[in-house]
């Protein structure tokens, strides 16, 4: 299993230049986190337990800079993460997130499209929040991700058209959507000014809405299975606004959703050089940062003596299959043996990374002893509530 890393002492400042901040470049760090050998990909399952034993791990070791308060893992190694077919993270098998990203659609259709018009989505995966945008505004839309596949058509909409690969030549659009894509590229800057040059205005200005994990959630209310290796880069409101004007964006609002744990940015794609703004005080994140690894710790001991004592009376039930759950299960001591539930179809059957634990359906609960329910993200409660009724289990439920 993964381990934990004893970190430095809360306050200790860490002057290396190694370690300099992604975003604003400077020196000055806090390191508060070390995790070995978690898997390199936590949204790619396997058919075989075997290879799935084996999959690639890596390290984190998490800094916070002092100054803008950008969080980068340090120890990341790009060449290790190559996106392919196999990833898989749509969230829209569940009712609640499918309710949320059609509102989150209808909202950005609403504000910025009108029926003719063209989107454009910079990873855009199954296609499928793509489609809800499409079908909200009447625009037609084209998508981008290195980890699509040519037959899936889970986006169900003939406005829409996902490919792996984008085109040579620069797409004309109204609204450029980059949701969930950031966190995972080292050179977040460069990035951006590349999507600048890919998609241009059909006419007037050109609107970028871009979503990320909230850092300051992951951090403030000790989020712990949010540290991914898929993530390089952890954003805040305030680190986010500042990256895209760094990259030559206007900002024009920005804002928190999903109960807090995701940040947005809507912004101008504006092609003038524009000087980033000065960070605000980022002394209570900082903070924040120095005792994070020991409520880690604190927190993983924690689940572990309960799911040993639960594991006496019967069957312990981790419930979700994506990147938190991966975690909790390479991490928790007893969780790699816990039974995995995921409402995706595409992830059951299959087998997580190290600890290759086969996902199955809700209904496969419905004739064993299940003594605990671990939930892994608490959005998710009242819609697992509601199955587990469905399926007769009537155990506790705790959220990790």
């Amino acid at each position: 299993m993964a381990t934990l890393r004893t970190t430095p002492a809360p306050a200790e400042i860490v002057l290396d230049l190694d370690d300099s901040c992604p975003g604003c470049g400077d020196d000055a760090t806090i390191q508060f986190l070390g995790l070995a050998d978690v898997p390199v990909f936590n949204n790619v399952l396997f058919a075989d337990p075997g290879d799935a034993r084996s999959a690639a791990t890596g390290d984190v070791r998490l800094v916070a800079c002092t100054r803008c308060g950008l969080i980068a893992n340090t120890a990341f190694v790009p060449s290790a993460v190559a996106y392919g077919p196999d990833y898989e993270n749509s969230l829209h098998g569940s009712a609640t997130f499918s309710s949320w990203a059609e509102a989150l659609a209808q909202r950005l259709a609403d504000r910025y499209l009108s029926e003719g018009g063209t989107v454009v989505e910079v990873g855009a995966g199954s296609g499928e929040f793509l489609a809800l945008v499409c079908e909200a505004s009447g625009c037609t839309g084209t998508g981008w991700d290195p980890s699509h596949r040519e037959d899936d058509d889970r986006s169900g909409s003939s406005l829409t058209d996902v490919r792996v690969e984008r085109s040579d030549d620069p797409l004309a659009a109204d609204l450029v959507v980059c949701r969930h894509v950031l966190e995972h590229v080292p050179d977040p800057v460069a990035f951006l000014r590349e999507v600048r040059e890919a998609v241009v205005p059909r006419s007037g200005r050109l609107p970028i809405y871009v979503e990320v994990p909230d850092a300051a959630h992951m951090i403030r209310r000790d989020a712990v299975w949010d540290v991914i290796y898929e993530h390089p880069l952890y954003f805040d409101e305030g680190t986010l606004a500042r990256t895209l004007a760094a990259a030559g964006y206007e900002p024009i609002r920005t804002g928190t959703t999903f109960g807090g744990q995701f940040a947005w940015i809507e912004a101008w794609t504006d092609r003038s050089p524009r000087a980033a703004p000065a960070p605000p005080s980022r002394q209570e994140l900082i903070e924040s940062c120095a005792g994070f690894g020991r409520r880690f710790a604190a927190r993983i001991a924690e689940l572990g003596e309960e799911i040993l004592r639960a594991s006496r009376d019967g069957d312990v039930v981790v419930w979700g299959a994506g990147s938190k759950g991966v975690t909790f299960c390479n991490l928790v001591p007893g969780a790699d043996a816990a039974i995995v539930v995921d409402v995706s179809s595409r992830k059951r059957g299959r087998y997580l990374p190290v600890t290759a634990q086969q996902v199955v359906g809700p209904h496969e609960l419905r004739d064993l002893t299940v003594s605990l329910v671990v939930v892994m993200n608490a959005v998710y409660s009242d819609e697992i509530s509601d199955m587990l009724r469905t399926v007769g289990v009537r155990a506790p439920m705790v959220v990790a």
